[in-house]
């Protein structure tokens, strides 16, 4: 049995990050648009923030 704990995704959905770091999916939008936190475009429609950007801005907001 492995009892090795589970390792963080690499990358969050908005909504995910949202939650994450307690603002509204809007918000995170706008820090995507302003260059703030790092998106990765996935299809034409779909895009996941990094945990590093979300890390990132989280350091640096606290």
């Amino acid at each position: 049995m492995n009892t090795a704990p589970a390792e963080p995704p690499l990358l969050y959905t908005v909504e995910e990050t949202a939650h994450l770091l307690s603002i509204s999916e809007w918000k995170v939008r706008d820090l995507i648009r302003s260059g703030t936190l790092h998106a990765i475009p996935i299809g034409s429609r779909h895009i996941r923030i990094t945990r590093a950007s979300i890390e990132k801005f989280a350091r640096v907001r606290h």
